[in-house]
This record gives structure tokens, C-alpha cells and sequence, in this order.
């Protein structure tokens, strides 16, 4: 199992991509960083799917 360091939880998987970006510009990628943001559903793609939060 991986240790990570910062969880960005969002709503908005594309909002959660772009802090991603920038907080790993900040750590320099030496903080491990997940996403856990959006739903797999096309039609309404908003939304937290608390299975990847865990």
C-alpha cells in the first residue's frame, strides 16, 4: 500500500486535477498526492464516490 500524503476530495474531477497540478508543483512531487473526485457516471459526472475517499 502506497502512503499518501495529500487526498484532494472534490465534486469536480477536473477542479481536483488542476489543484493536483498545482499542489505538486508546491511539494516539488516529493508529497505523494491522490484524487478522490467525481462520480463514474457520464450523463452527471458531479459528485464524491466515497469508496475512492477511503
Amino acid at each position: 500500500m502506497a502512503v499518501i500524503g495529500i487526498v484532494i476530495v472534490s465534486h469536480s474531477k477536473q477542479l481536483a486535477l488542476g489543484v493536483r497540478e498545482l499542489a505538486a508543483q508546491m511539494v516539488q512531487n516529493q508529497v505523494p498526492i491522490a484524487v478522490a473526485a467525481g462520480i463514474e457516471d457520464p450523463e452527471n459526472p458531479l459528485g464524491t464516490d466515497p469508496i475512492q475517499v477511503l
